[in-house]
Formats: C-alpha cells, structure tokens, sequence
C-alpha cells in the first residue's frame, strides 16, 4: 500500500493546482490488504480545474475533490485522514484554465 501511495504522491506532484491531499478510509485501517481501494481527497486552489494527470496504479483508487468544509464527510476525513501533502502556498501560481488534453 505504502508504495502505491508514494507512486500516486509523485504523479500529482508536478501539478500546481494543488492545495492539500489526504488519505482517509479503509487505507488507514488495520484490514487494509493488498486488494484495497485507496480513498484520497484532494483540495485544489481552482476547483473548476481537472487534476494535470490522474495516477495509474494496480489498484482502484477513489478521488474526492473541493468538499464543503462544513459537510460531514469533509469532516470526517479532516478528523480521521492522513495528510499526505499540503501547499505552502496561499494560491495557485499556474491556475489559468488549462484544457485536458
């Protein structure tokens, strides 16, 4: 898991849209195996963005992006989750509408 982890960190990493990544769910639990989901959620500056690149791994892996931050699951995932990255910076610097490609 650690190493699917580490692989998804660094696909995302060139993309500077992001503001926080936070892994939550079943992935932080002690029955995590092998054949787990990898649950993230994932804040962008400009949430109207698509991410740059999705990650490719063996595994299926379930993004959530730009919550409330007074729902309940944003809450859950704020009080439960591990957060893996987050900006030191206050905005984007590239956050132009970029098209995917």
């Amino acid at each position: 898991m650690q190493k699917r982890v580490q692989k998804i960190l660094e696909e995302l990493s060139g993309d500077s849209n992001l503001k926080k990544i936070v892994l939550y769910g079943n992935s932080l639990e002690f029955s995590c195996n092998s054949n787990s989901d990898i649950d993230l959620y994932i804040e962008k500056f400009n949430k109207n963005l698509p991410l740059e690149k999705e990650p490719v791994i063996d595994c299926e892996v379930d993004i959530i992006t730009n919550l409330n931050h007074k729902s309940r699951l944003y809450e859950e995932i704020d009080r439960t989750g591990l957060r893996l990255y987050e900006s030191k910076d206050s905005g984007c610097r590239n956050c132009k509408v970029r098209k995917r490609k």
